[in-house]
């Protein structure tokens, strides 16, 4: 749970920076698409932390690096820890999950949700920046997919005889 706090924090506070109150909307939909996820595809397992709004965050920090990099400092080493910290802190969710005897064992869903809620809705976030064609179109073809994403995780939860 600290590390989730510390994530918040570092990653969370230079996002607002950027996208200034709208980056709680990108750590809110982490938070649902990592919930959805998890009920639908690893539902005999507790769902606990920040994971889905954390890895939202984490990711759009990445992706808004790699946008911006001729605008930003130090972008490679801030790369290299952002994605070292992500890549650590998921494995040791895989590992927790699946090669511990715990009864208290936490679904890594939350985060595999909050990874795609942090993609898809830093391109909706991103085209408040500039406005160039292929954000008009990432910003539509994002909010689609996304919305996609969340009906099938809905219905897979939710109706899992549908499938």
């Amino acid at each position: 749970m600290l590390i989730n706090l510390a994530a918040q924090v570092f990653i969370g506070i230079p996002l607002e920076l950027v996208y200034s109150g709208k980056a709680i909307l990108l750590y809110c939909g982490g938070v649902v698409s990592g919930a959805l996820l998890s009920a639908a595809l690893d539902g005999e397992v507790f769902l606990a932390g920040a994971a889905g709004g954390v890895f939202a965050i984490v990711i759009s920090h990445l992706l808004t690096l790699i946008v911006f990099y001729d605008q930003m400092e130090f972008v490679i080493p801030r790369v290299v820890f952002v994605s070292a910290f992500a890549a650590a802190d998921f494995v040791v969710a895989v590992f927790q999950r699946h090669y511990t005897n715990r009864i208290d064992r936490v679904s890594f869903m939350g985060h595999i949700g909050g990874m795609v809620a942090g993609i898809l809705l830093t391109f909706v976030l991103l085209s408040g920046q500039r406005k160039r064609r292929w954000q008009i179109f990432s910003f539509w073809a994002s909010i689609v997919a996304y919305a996609f994403f969340v009906i099938i995780c809905f219905i897979l939860a939710f109706y899992p005889e549908a499938f």
